[in-house]
């Protein structure tokens, strides 16, 4: 009888998506190797194949969240259009990852905002993996209105950087609400709004 053929990457996969379903139940303290063997319904010293320790674990599960927060924002620039529409389509195409069907990834955001706050010493990956994706983000919308500043879009006399820390802001605070009070917050209805007071307080005039 041939031994069977492993799936090394589906069985990581397995081994992943195990991790991330605990972590974002129990949080990362409280979940233990043994645990996300038990979930994934393999021996704990599998679990050590495919990865060193948990924080490795917690790293990855971080880049499978940033690759689920991708919402085709680069599609979206390329667009032959006004910094106002491109910036008005990539508010609301947040509605997309605020959904009843990514709560267990929002929760896992609270998380990951945690073990950053817990140390900022170079061991902390999480800490300087955060502090490297919200540059990103900011980068993201203070180059958006860079280009309306220069198309007429926006107003020549606001600081880019500063709105889009605010933005973010805006956007991170109603999804802190949201999993809160998903009967009274509606992320997707609300986002129209945040749309419009940001267009209305940015544009050129």
């Amino acid at each position: 009888m041939s031994a069977k053929i492993v799936d090394k990457v589906e069985k990581k996969s397995q081994i992943m998506m195990a991790a991330i379903t605990l972590f974002a139940q129990k949080g990362f303290e409280k979940t233990t190797i043994n645990d996300i063997s038990k979930e994934a319904g393999i021996g704990k010293g599998t679990v050590y194949e495919y990865f060193q320790n948990k924080e490795e674990m917690i790293n990855e599960s971080f880049h499978f969240f940033l690759s689920h927060m991708e919402l085709g924002h680069e599609a979206i620039l390329e667009q032959d259009t006004m910094a106002s529409d491109k910036m008005k389509r990539i508010l609301l195409s947040f509605a997309n990852i605020v959904t009843p069907e990514t709560e267990g990834l929002m929760n896992m955001m609270f998380q990951f905002w945690g073990e950053a706050m817990r140390s900022q010493d170079t061991k902390n990956i999480i800490f300087h993996e955060m502090k490297k994706f919200y540059s990103q983000y900011r980068s993201l919308f203070a180059d958006l209105i860079v280009l309306g500043m220069r198309d007429g879009s926006f107003r020549k006399n606001i600081n880019p950087e500063h709105i889009a820390s605010i933005v973010i802001g805006l956007l991170d605070g109603l999804m802190v609400q949201w999993l809160l009070d998903r009967e009274l917050i509606r992320y997707d209805e609300i986002l129209n709004s945040v749309a419009t007071m940001v267009l209305e307080g940015i544009v050129g005039r």
